[in-house]
């Protein structure tokens, strides 16, 4: 089955944007999740759909590559659309432009999950159809993302916010990305840009979890980073290159 992309518009907000005036890349993940999510429900496999059966999509893998972050005011526009579904992952793609510029794009890796058993669902079995566009903006998968090699330089720590929870009970997403870099001094993000971000969730982080964030440089423009419970468990794995 084939589709057309989706497409949707949103215009940067005060509170979305950073020190410098531009979208952080946590409010990049969070429009892509919001374009996604509505694009879902269009195909009548998202939230309103799914819910009622205690299913709901988790978010495995991500992948960003950024030319420039958009302005505070801005308007930018998302085109994403599913671009296979093999077993029990869904491959999504994402394109960011800003006025008929492309300032970024983006590839994610989802599941289906039961939310009872917490278990990953066939997605043949799971849904009527999986629609899919034969059009993908990386030549490649998703690569691992690397591992520290070394004693870690920062650390972190935190409990979950009431704020901080989505509709599952369980953090975000876009969160983890945002406890990610936290460790990190100052002048990384103030005086840098994250030009490409690889993400590997590992496991759900609920509201009672102290979460320790743990990152170290490798070279001159890349951090890795690792997000952990107090047993030293992975929750999340993330590298960012930096201009």
């Amino acid at each position: 089955m084939t589709m057309d992309p989706w497409l949707e518009d949103f215009r940067l907000r005060i509170y979305e944007v950073g020190p410098d005036g531009l979208a952080t890349a946590t409010t990049i993940m969070n429009v892509f999740q919001e374009a996604a999510s509505h694009h879902a429900e269009s195909l009548d496999m998202g939230y309103p759909q799914l819910s009622p059966r205690s299913i709901g999509w988790a978010l495995t893998k991500f992948r960003l590559t950024m030319v420039r972050y958009p302005r505070y005011g801005e308007t930018v526009t998302i085109r994403t659309w599913p671009r296979a579904g093999k077993r029990i992952f869904a491959y999504r793609d994402v394109e960011f432009s800003v006025n008929g510029e492309r300032v970024g794009i983006g590839s994610s890796v989802w599941c289906l999950l039961d939310l009872q058993a917490r278990k990953a669902l066939s997605l043949a079995k799971a849904l009527d159809g999986f629609p899919c566009r034969d059009e993908r903006l990386f030549p490649d998968e998703i690569p691992s993302v690397p591992s520290c090699d070394g004693a870690w330089e920062w650390c972190w720590s935190a409990t979950p916010r009431f704020s901080e929870l989505d509709l599952n009970g369980h953090v975000n997403n876009s969160v983890y990305l945002g406890w990610a870099v936290e460790p990190l001094p100052r002048d990384y993000p103030l005086s840098r840009m994250p030009r490409e971000i690889l993400f590997a969730f590992k496991r759900e982080i609920s509201s009672d979890m102290e979460v320790f964030s743990r990152a170290s440089r490798m070279g001159d423009n890349l951090t890795v980073h690792s997000l952990e419970d107090r047993d030293g468990g992975e929750l999340a794995k993330v590298s960012i290159k930096w201009l």
